[in-house]
């Protein structure tokens, strides 16, 4: 898991420190940042799969040449890494990027460091990758960086499914090479290599995963359990057989089985169905990010819904990170997980609740959703604003 993240001259965010839990909420006003955050993380997943071949265009900050963008972010994975890269725009092309320096960690040990083209110490392999390029997932041989770049790369999934989400299939091609960029009707995709993608469109070779592995057959009990308390009817959801071309709900009245094509089901139904796909999938991803999970769900649906992030981080599955506006959500959460994202002076910043807050959270004065009505979520040492 991601214990701390340091972003600098992303977007909005200029220069923010933020210390995780393994599960975090992300509150704050629209326009604050919170999506930039994500968008950080995601653009380090991206570049690392496509080997710098993604597209950098909008990653600038809003004021100005503020420095290199860069990123610092410690990770618990059996033991304690640190990964340091950071770039500048080429000066030949703006809208590519050029490495400044990177560095990786673990414990007390740096395992390699580059900087300016050249090695400051080389990784202990033969042959060693050539310095200038990004060495994290092109380096074989050492095992920590191996399993720090998975962790950063197909480790990570970034969520916010659209409204035709397990209406439209997007299987993966098999003829695009691993981490390439394919046009889209919304500009260039990344191909992803393994699990659930960002937009939910592989969902039946992900539900197949799942099913076929008998290793998660509780799993897929669990997932089902769970829909059936959203729908108390619902008793079955099921690869559709032989051809396995789409999912089928089953839903008992008078004594049997009724089908239905998910695709016919309402939006709320799919989108929590692909968010317990996300949470479920084979192979688990070390973190999942979730944008606004509440959206199109019933406000009834959500204490489930929350206990599903819970039960993904009790159970050793992975990190969950997620960004609400939704007061019944996150009542469901403790004032410890949440993150507050302010704005000020174009500068997003990000850190823990307000001390006197969190204490009337705990003395029961004030509820978690609360934070975005009557008393607006504020960072230590923020006066609570006065209204006109």
């Amino acid at each position: 898991m991601i214990r701390r993240i340091r972003i600098q001259n992303f977007r909005s965010l200029i220069d923010v420190d933020v210390q995780l839990e393994p599960l975090t909420v992300l509150i704050g006003r629209s326009g604050t940042g919170k999506s930039n955050f994500v968008g950080a993380i995601r653009f380090l997943r991206d570049y690392l799969l496509s080997r710098g071949r993604n597209d950098s265009a909008g990653i600038a900050p809003l004021q100005g040449d503020k420095g290199p963008l860069s990123l610092s972010v410690d990770m618990w994975l059996e033991k304690l890494y640190q990964y340091e890269v950071a770039f500048k725009p080429s000066p030949h092309d703006p809208q590519q990027l050029v490495l400044v320096h990177e560095r990786l960690t673990s414990g007390e040990t740096v395992l390699f460091h580059q900087a300016g083209g050249r090695w400051i110490l080389a990784p202990s392999v033969n042959p060693s990758p050539t310095a200038g390029g990004v060495a994290l997932g092109a380096i074989t041989g050492i095992r920590d960086v191996t399993v720090v770049f998975n962790a950063l790369s197909r480790g990570i999934g970034c969520y916010d499914f659209p409204g035709d989400v397990f209406q439209i299939s997007r299987e993966r091609m098999p003829q695009y090479p691993i981490g390439s960029l394919v046009q889209s009707g919304n500009g260039k995709t990344l191909v992803e290599t393994a699990g659930f993608s960002d937009m939910g469109g592989n969902y039946l070779s992900v539900s197949g995963g799942i099913l076929d592995d008998w290793t998660k057959l509780k799993d897929w009990t669990s997932l089902t359990r769970t829909m059936g308390l959203i729908n108390p009817s619902v008793e079955s959801i099921d690869l559709q057989s032989p051809d396995r071309n789409r999912i089928q709900v089953g839903y008992r009245a008078m004594d049997r089985i009724h089908l239905m094509d998910v695709a016919a089901e309402s939006e709320g139904f799919r989108k929590y169905l692909a968010t317990l796909f996300a949470l479920y999938q084979v192979p688990t991803k070390q973190i999942v990010i979730f944008e606004h999970p509440e959206n199109s769900i019933h406000p009834g649906a959500l204490e489930t819904l929350s206990n599903e992030f819970k039960r993904h981080v009790e159970q050793g599955r992975g990190q969950v990170i997620l960004t609400t506006h939704s007061p019944q959500l996150l009542d469901h959460f403790e004032p410890e997980q949440i993150r507050v994202v302010d704005i000020d002076n174009a500068q997003t910043r990000i850190g823990s609740l307000a001390p006197e807050q969190i204490e009337a959270i705990r003395e029961h004065l004030l509820k978690p959703g609360e934070l975005l009505t009557v008393d607006p979520a504020r960072l230590a040492g923020q006066l609570a604003e006065v209204p006109s």
